[in-house]
């Protein structure tokens, strides 16, 4: 099977987040018609509008390498440190989508680890490819005992069969042959192993018994090649061999996801030397931040933290008329992103998080959004969070709005320590909503 041709690489423009990238009109026409993937238009991945000669994209919270058409794509970088951001979406969970139509290469690291049902889809789809091309084989001497074979007879083993079975022509052969026994094979088969253990192990839902199922079939076809060695010592034996060897197409590329598996890794944004390809990843950080504040409250907070974007039992969601005869107010819910409710389930304070820049004093849209979840609960404190400009964020007690305490909070996203700025985020908002914070083991 002959080697398929590699594809154009589109031209990438970079820019960050909330930031313009201009792109020469030209190269978005197509027979004089604005040219555009379909699975980018109306996702609010960018605002776009012309400027001059240029089409300029505004980028919003999405971070990632978007395709815009076959010949154009835009790398949005985050603000945030990078080396802070696989720790941010890891503790968020943090949700992602995924574009088929461009590949990229990631480094691998243990804090985007969550993201295994990415690399099992993609081993998977090498494990079919390799299947497709075929396993690749290698020379190494194989033993048989009984019938005899052609080959080498092992005297002193062929004496201990024929005493163990009197009467009966029988030896021990060995002789050199081509096979799937080998170290490459070894280590995928490990792979399939450690997913299929993994994933059974976590929620049933019908997406993940189809890839466990996907993984099953797999493994099939590599269950005739023997897991001998260690795991991880077969990992560094392929990561070592690969350096000088060349090996097909299909293993060039799922080879790198074995190992990350066996290594429980993950795709990092780190812009380190790529350890595999995938299809390209986009994030929503202002997501990722929000539920990442919610974590860091969680952790450090002696209280109920709950979610205002789901209705009961998990979440706070509610009308926001209550007893309400009003038609039209059935559709009006208070959805605060954070709800704190003592021991006796009385709500203490509502926050609403904002991943925009912060300059000490929030908008007034943004304090009357909070006052107005203030009022709805029946609390008499509310507050606003933000990412801090500077390492270390800071508490603001802004005063009283009639009853209301109004406080805005700010965290240090590009902070050296970021688990040592969480934990002084978590507990200077407990101390500050005379909340106790929790004691740490």
């Amino acid at each position: 099977m002959t080697e398929l041709e590699p594809l154009k690489e589109p031209t990438i423009y970079r820019g960050y987040e909330h930031t313009e990238v201009a792109i020469p009109l030209a190269a978005m026409l197509q027979n004089g018609r604005l040219n555009i993937f379909e699975e980018v238009k109306g996702k609010n991945y960018f605002q776009v509008y012309s400027r001059g000669a240029d089409l300029i994209f505004q980028c919003g919270s999405y971070v990632g390498l978007i395709p815009i058409n076959e010949d154009v794509a835009i790398e949005v970088a985050p603000r945030v440190k990078i080396s802070n951001l696989d720790r941010i979406l890891q503790q968020a969970d943090a949700s992602h989508r995924i574009f088929s139509l461009i590949s990229r290469g990631y480094a691998a690291s243990e804090e985007a680890s969550y993201l295994i049902d990415l690399l099992a889809d993609a081993l998977i789809e090498g494990v079919e490819e390799i299947v497709e091309w075929g396993k690749h084989k290698e020379y190494g001497r194989r033993i048989y005992h009984g019938h005899p074979r052609s080959g080498r007879i092992l005297v002193k083993e062929t004496s201990h069969l024929r005493a163990k079975n009197p009467g009966t022509v029988s030896a021990s052969t060995s002789r050199f042959e081509r096979g799937s026994e080998n170290v490459f094979n070894i280590c995928i088969r490990f792979a399939l192993e450690h997913l299929i253990h993994t994933l059974s192990l976590g929620r049933p839902e019908s997406r993940r018994s189809k890839r466990l199922s996907r993984l099953n079939v797999a493994w099939q076809n590599f269950s005739e090649v023997e897991a001998k060695g260690n795991a991880l010592s077969i990992a560094n034996e392929v990561e070592r061999r690969m350096s000088y060897e060349r090996l097909s197409v299909p293993y060039e590329k799922t080879l790198p996801l074995a190992n990350a598996v066996l290594r429980s890794s993950g795709p990092s944004q780190r812009n380190l030397p790529p350890s595999f390809s995938l299809n390209s990843l986009i994030f929503d950080v202002a997501d990722a931040f929000e539920q990442y504040i919610r974590g860091c409250l969680a952790k450090h907070c002696s209280a109920f933290v709950i979610d205002g974007n789901f209705a009961a039992p998990t979440g706070a969601k509610q009308l926001l008329f209550l007893n309400s005869t009003h038609h039209l107010t059935r559709n009006v819910h208070t959805t605060p992103d954070v709800l704190i409710r003592n021991d006796q389930g009385v709500p203490v304070c509502v926050l609403d998080v904002k991943y925009k820049p912060y300059s000490g004093m929030p908008d007034r849209n943004d304090i009357n959004q909070a006052l107005t979840y203030a009022l709805a609960y029946g609390t008499a404190i509310c507050g606003l969070v933000y990412p801090s400009n500077s390492p270390v964020g800071r508490v603001d007690a802004f005063g009283k709005v009639g009853g209301v305490d109004v406080f805005g909070f700010s965290i240090g996203l590009n902070a050296p320590d970021l688990l040592a700025e969480e934990r002084r985020f978590g507990v200077d908002a407990c101390i500050a909503l005379g909340i106790a914070p929790r004691q740490q083991t």
